[in-house]
Order: structure tokens, then sequence, then C-alpha cells
């Protein structure tokens, strides 16, 4: 007979596929900003589309945590810090090891004292200067610890689907907000660096996150979305219409809430499909995700200092090809690192969190 355990990885596995396409659309995108790769505008555009895998990385993150801290809330007397402590030991390790690397060995963007220290204290994703520019991609690192710290807040707010979408709306009423405030008193030398950072950093960020904790509702506790519609329609549409006047910004259009919202329903779709889709090749691409997201700009960094990579099949075809070499060098570092890194400091993490019963 399956155990409780059994079942539940068996239930939620479609949450590492998700976590498979999500990777396999960065990489995507990654690859095609060769420049040395002759496709069409439309399938360079239509390629670009895979920097939103990231938004579906935080969707699903939003979702499992949620679903994380209502299991153990009952069943642990320190749930928070034990929260705390899971979520430090499955990212500082990797990454860490990624500051090194990027740092020492592949020098993608020159070493800073300033920019290593902020990375280190995962405070990189609130400096314009030091965003994205000590491991490649390492905004979204910055990102996500942040909602690690402030999720346990969420938690103890939200408890129901109504809750939860409110809180989205507020969400964006918020980075509205805050965007037109920075963007009157903040002045930059550089406009596009300062746009960059406003399109990464947490507040613009925060409403895909709060999509995941929707789809926990809509999923897990398997909650009417009827009584939102009466109750909060005419609120949303109010703080939408006002917003979009006052800080002259549509977030009705937004490129991240309109991909979030495909998302959810995308997450929707996979946790009630046993199709295709939900196959045991992206559970496992998805399983080694986060060392795949850090090492593959290393991959394409050293795999373009060999000639192999820029063989010529012509116009897609070149694309088709990097990308399947990227992807199989990139998923067979990342198995190591996964085994030899990642689960070797979870573990470390739960021996403290079991220590700390004793």
């Amino acid at each position: 007979m399956a155990s409780d355990k059994d079942n539940l990885i068996k239930n939620y596995s479609y949450i590492d596929a998700l976590r498979g396409i999500a990777i396999l659309m960065v990489v995507a995108v990654h690859v095609s900003q060769s420049r040395t790769l002759n496709i069409s505008d439309f399938a360079h555009s239509f390629l670009n589309f895979g920097s939103r895998g990231v938004q579906l990385f935080f969707i699903v993150s939003g979702f499992t945590l949620f679903m994380s801290l209502n299991n153990r809330v009952e069943k642990e007397n320190r749930y928070i810090l034990n929260y705390a402590i899971r979520r430090f030991f499955r990212i500082a390790p990797m990454y860490y090891l990624a500051i090194l690397f990027y740092t020492n060995v592949i020098l993608i963007y020159p070493p800073h004292k300033e920019g290593i220290i902020l990375n280190v204290l995962f405070l990189h994703g609130w400096s314009i200067e030091w965003l994205n520019n000590v491991v490649p991609g390492s905004w979204s690192v910055g990102v996500e610890m942040m909602f690690y710290i402030i999720l346990p807040f969420i938690f103890l707010k939200i408890k129901n689907l109504d809750q939860a979408l409110k809180f989205f709306v507020y969400t964006i009423v918020f980075k509205a907000i805050v965007e037109y405030i920075i963007r009157a008193n903040v002045k930059s030398s550089n406009i596009e660096e300062l746009n960059l950072f406003l399109k990464f950093y947490l507040p613009n960020q925060l409403p895909i996150f709060c999509l995941g904790i929707i789809t926990y509702f809509i999923v897990v506790r398997k909650e009417n979305t009827l009584s939102f519609v009466k109750q909060s329609t005419l609120f949303m549409l109010t703080a939408v219409i006002g917003i979009t006047l006052f800080c002259k910004t549509n977030v009705l259009l937004d490129e991240f809430v309109s991909f979030g919202i495909f998302f959810l329903f995308l997450v929707v779709f996979m946790s009630r499909s046993n199709g295709i889709i939900n196959n045991w090749l992206l559970q496992q691409i998805g399983i080694f995700s986060f060392s795949i997201y850090l090492s593959h700009f290393a991959v394409i960094h050293i795999l373009e200092t060999f000639s192999f990579y820029y063989i010529k099949f012509g116009g897609i075809f070149d694309f088709i090809y990097r990308y399947l070499l990227v992807i199989i060098c990139t998923t067979l570092v990342s198995a190591i690192t996964y085994y030899l890194i990642e689960l070797k400091f979870q573990k470390v993490g739960k021996a403290l969190i079991d220590k700390s019963k004793a």
C-alpha cells in the first residue's frame, strides 16, 4: 500500500513538470540571444517569450510554499523558523557556489566587492547597479529570497480565496504607486538601467507570486470563485481604472501579469491532467531546474569557445541544434550539482530542524 508521502509525491508530480517547462523556456531565450544565430525576426521575438519562464517559476513557488506552510502550521511548533531554515539551505549553498564560480572561473561580469557582498546577502535585488551583474540571471534569485522573507506575514493574513484575490489587487496598486514615486524622485544617468530595475525588482513581481497563492486556493482548497466575482469585481475595476489614470500605466496589459494569469490556468490544467505534458523527462528537468538556471549561462559561455557549437544547419535548425546541445550538457552538469550540493545541504537543513526538536 502506498504511503501518504508517496501519494503526495504522485499527486503533485506535475509541479516538477511545470518547473521543467519553465527552465526550458528560460534556456531557449538565452540560446537565441547568440549574436551569430541567424534566425528570422519572428522566431527571435517568439523565443523572447521564453524569459517569462521566470514568472512561471514564481507562480509555482507561491503555490508550493503556501501549500507547505499550510501543511506544517499544525505539525511543527516552530514552523516559521523551520521554513526559514529549509529555504536558506534550498537556495544559498548552490547560489554561493555560483557566485564563486562566476567571479573566479567564468568572468562574464567583472567581479566587484560591493556586488559580491550584496549577492551573498541576497540584497542585490534592491540595487540598480548590482541587480544582475555578478551571477547572470541572479535578479530572480534576489527577488525569490525577498519573497521568502515576506511570505510568512502574507500567510498569516490570507486564509481564503477572496482574501488572496483582493491581495492580488493590492499588489498591483502597490507596484504602480511605488514605480510612480521612484520615477518621480530617482534621477538616473542611465534610464535603461532604471527601467530594467523597475521591471525586475520585487514590487513588480509580487503580483505574480500572489497568483501562485491564488492557484493554491483553487487547486488544493478547491474553493469556489463565485463569491469573489459577486463581491469584488467592482472593487478591482475601480482600483485598476484609478491607478491607470493616476499613474498613467495600464496594468491590465502588463506583460508579467498577463503571462501570470495564463500560467495560473496552466497550473490548474496540469493539476487535473495526467497527459503527455506531465511526463518523467519534464519532471526530471524540473527537479534539476535550479541548478540548470544557475549553470546554463556558464555552459553556453564554455560551448561558445568550441567550434562545434557553431555547426551550421541553416536558419532555425541552428537554434534547435544549439538548444539541444545546451540542454543536454547543462542537465548533465546540473544532475551532479543537484546530488552533490543541493540535496546534501537540504539534508543539513533537515538535520538542524530535527536537532531542534530533540
